[in-house]
């Protein structure tokens, strides 16, 4: 973690996030994202590869935690997994989410 240019800037093998710009770049490729799949990412990488449940990314995306949200994080998840292709978006059954990233 660090700031680069005013803007804090998270990494995590390989995977560099500037959060304020919401782009994410990894080996050479950057890719814009939209403000929900950024703050997506950005909970993911704090995480440091443990899982985060439904209920703390329905609440850091949207403030709110209910079955309707949960079916949002999936959608949003599914997106990030396009986008950052070889980056590992996992799905924790009866859990959440975690971003494994291989170097």
């Amino acid at each position: 973690m660090g700031v680069m240019g005013g803007g804090e800037v998270l990494e995590n093998g390989g995977l560099r996030l500037l959060v304020d710009g919401c782009t994410a770049s990894r080996k050479g490729h950057s890719v814009k994202l939209g403000a929900i799949e950024c703050r997506m990412l950005e909970t993911l990488m704090r995480a440091n590869g443990a899982p985060v449940s439904m209920e703390t990314l329905c609440q850091s995306l949207w403030g709110v935690s209910n079955a309707m949200t949960a079916a949002r994080v999936r959608g949003v998840a599914k997106r990030l997994r396009t986008k950052l292709r070889g980056v590992r978006i996992e799905t924790i059954v009866r859990e959440g989410y975690r971003l494994a990233v291989e170097c």
